[in-house]
């Protein structure tokens, strides 16, 4: 008799572990597919969004098509969207300041830890020499 209850606890503890672990899990199961869900309706927008400009540009090059042939007014609709991003390309505006992946590094670090040393100030130089020739400023010196 006394067997069947030590098996009896055994089987509560192991129940009540499960438990206990199962909550953890849980939760972190939800907060990921919160991320999820929300990472996956921002794709969705933006190949909509992708499917109205499209749309768009079709119907600017069909009332462009009304005044030219068709090939120039693609060609011409073309341009004018070329020129468009070349020109967002180039402002200031787009240009990204810091790091592009992950979080900016604590005020006052030098490297972060396993990287080779020296590492982000050539990183930063180069950022800063990309930036300064699309702007027109010089350069620092190395």
């Amino acid at each position: 008799m006394g067997e069947l209850v030590q098996q009896a606890e055994a089987s509560q503890q192991l129940t009540e572990s499960v438990r206990g672990e199962m909550k953890p899990a849980q939760a972190e199961m939800q907060e990921k597919g919160k991320r999820y869900g929300k990472s996956g309706g921002l794709f969705g927008g933006a190949s909509l969004a992708g499917s109205v400009l499209q749309a768009l540009v079709a119907s600017v090059i069909a009332t462009v098509a009304l005044l030219l042939p068709v090939w120039a007014a693609a060609l011409i609709v073309t341009a004018v969207l070329g020129a468009i991003a070349a020109v967002l390309a180039r402002s200031p505006a787009v240009v990204v300041a810091g790091p592009v992946i992950g979080k900016s590094p604590p005020p006052g670090s030098v490297d972060r830890p396993g990287t080779a040393p020296g590492l982000r100030a050539s990183v930063t130089r180069h950022h800063y020499s990309l930036y300064a020739s699309s702007a027109g400023a010089p350069s620092p010196s190395r």
